[in-house]
């Protein structure tokens, strides 16, 4: 079954390569910073009949949006067979030839097959994929939904702060893995991968702040020094700070590009900074979703009513297009992002000062507006800002809870259910505050999703150990048996022993070595601490089971 679907990756890779890598498209040194042009669009070769009318929609679309004051970066369009297109959408990116790849290509097909376009961010650039098997209004108004998304990765600070060419990267990493196979042993090459695979989350999706692998270089010069100030303000002490990190930090897969052991192959450090560069864009991208999906599906609104397409089979052709994506459910990011963009611009629009301006001035202020919100907000803060109580109130918005037994109502008052399944409700709320929370928690808490561990230090209490600690947020802890096996992967990839403090009953801290050994201490204000162990009492019982699931 693994030499199948890696025989599977290896067609896949060479498929995708001819299909949207094109010759002098160099993504990993970022030539379209050079282009003249604002558009440049890749044909699929299945699609030159409608390929001149796209290209004038594009132009056009793309002149009114700099004109309501989008952001219009150069934008590549390639446009790939619908097959293609499902197995870019699948990753986000291009696959590599491993099977890693190839089982989450075959995990998410199905629901990637519904996925009109993806868009990315490529250094001055913006790369945007279509399927070719779209009709030619619908691509009208996916090329304006595109539009949005490069003016959200244009002004967003998440974005920006992530300055790389992912597209180009991941397709510089599979041609780089194809290589390493055919030169060293496959193996070997294969298990690296892998590990540089268990990786890939080991960002800072919590709060989506990003530290460059630059941050975490070594040196040896005096960065940080701490003063001690007396009663008149002047410095009683001053000295070196030798702490590596200077502070803690959540992105550890950042950490290790510049900290490899010093005996380690050219060939790793230079895979794993190719890797590096392909995945630092996912804690934005999760980080703004709502916020980007609704603006880009709003734009294709904004765009539409001062565009030349604004007939009724126009309208028809949208309208039947968005509603299979932003059909109304709460976490659908396409519905309530738009929903929320929609109620902000209304409320825009009516202000007093507005009633003099022309449609197309109101919604350049609008845009502008917009950016504002953009550039500092990810979803759970955009949500507190878009929603207000008018908003509520025209959603029908409660908190609701199940009737109990316990509940006196009269049920003769009660209209007859809309059908036998409904369940009977007692509205508890229409709060905004506690409506707003109940939001947020639901679709935009990255903290009950992604664990917040941090990097503390590269050589804890001088012993050679590195130490990670997990900061528990809503009392989430984290799962046991990818802890420790994450441990071990650092462990090798880093050659010393990885510390981890993470609190369950008690804190503990789990150390796993390059060996595989593993202990685990107790640290905690209660334990008595053993003057020859400053960790804290070792728990058999945790040791045990740490040390049963590394080495399975």
């Amino acid at each position: 079954m693994m030499n199948n679907i890696f025989t599977f990756l290896i067609t896949l890779f060479l498929c995708l390569h001819q299909v949207v890598a094109h010759e002098g498209d160099d993504h990993s040194h970022c030539e379209q910073a050079l282009l003249k042009a604002p558009i440049t669009i890749h044909s699929s070769g299945r699609d030159e009949d409608m390929l001149p009318e796209l290209e004038v929609a594009a132009k056009k679309l793309t002149q009114l949006a700099k004109e309501l004051g989008f952001a219009t970066p150069p934008h590549i369009m390639s446009f790939v067979p619908a097959v293609q297109m499902n197995v870019l959408a699948s990753l986000g990116r291009h696959s590599a030839p491993h099977w890693v790849d190839g089982e989450n290509i075959l995990r998410n097909l199905g629901s990637a097959s519904n996925i009109l376009e993806f868009v990315t961010r490529g250094c001055d650039a913006c790369r945007s994929y279509f399927s070719d098997t779209n009709s030619l209004k619908h691509q009208i108004s996916i090329i304006m939904h595109v539009l949005g998304h490069n003016d959200v990765s244009s002004n967003s600070n998440f974005h920006k702060s992530v300055y790389t060419d992912s597209m180009g990267y991941s397709k510089k990493f599979a041609e780089q893995v194809q290589w390493l196979y055919e030169h060293y042993d496959h193996d070997e090459v294969s298990l690296y991968v892998q590990w540089l695979y268990s990786l890939e989350y080991m960002q800072n999706f919590v709060f989506a702040g990003f530290d460059p692998p630059n941050f975490f270089k070594p040196t040896t010069d005096n960065i940080t020094r701490v003063e001690h100030l007396g009663t008149k303000n002047k410095a009683e002490k001053t000295y070196k700070s030798n702490k590596h990190p200077q502070r803690p930090s959540a992105n550890i897969l950042q950490a290790l590009v510049y900290n490899l052991p010093s005996n380690v192959p050219t060939w790793k450090v230079e895979l794993l900074d190719t890797f590096e560069k392909s995945r630092r864009y996912y804690s934005g991208n999760i980080a703004t979703k709502i916020m980007n999906e609704g603006w880009a599906t709003f734009s294709q609104y904004l765009l539409a009513r001062h565009s030349d397409y604004t007939t009724d089979d126009d309208i028809a052709q949208f309208g039947g297009l968005l509603y299979g994506v932003a059909f109304p459910k709460l976490d659908n990011p396409y519905y309530l992002g738009l929903q929320l963009w929609w109620h902000l611009w209304e409320q825009f629009k009516n202000k007093p000062e507005m009633s003099k301006l022309s449609a197309k001035e109101i919604d350049k202020l609008f845009v502008s507006r917009a950016h504002e919100i953009i550039s500092t907000n990810d979803d759970f803060s955009f949500i507190d800002v878009a929603i207000d109580q008018k908003w509520i109130d025209k959603m029908k918005f409660s908190l609701v809870r199940p009737v109990d037994s316990k509940d006196k109502i009269d049920r003769s008052k009660i209209a007859k259910p809309p059908s036998n399944d409904a369940k009977l409700m007692v509205a508890l709320s229409r709060h905004r505050e506690r409506i707003v929370r109940y939001i947020q928690r639901k679709v935009a808490s990255r903290q009950l999703i992604f664990p917040h561990v941090l990097l503390e230090d590269f050589n804890w209490m001088n012993n050679g150990i590195i130490k990670l600690r997990h900061e528990m947020i809503e009392d989430v802890p984290l799962k046991m048996d990818s802890s420790f096996l994450s441990l071990f992967v650092l462990s090798q990839l880093l050659e010393k022993p990885i510390a981890l403090e993470a609190q369950y009953d008690v804190n503990y801290i789990f150390i796993v070595e390059p060996t595989g050994k593993v202990k685990v201490h107790i640290k905690d204000d209660k334990a008595k601490l053993d003057h020859r162990n400053p960790l804290g009492a070792i728990n058999q019982q945790l040791t045990h089971v740490g040390q049963k699931i590394v080495d399975e």
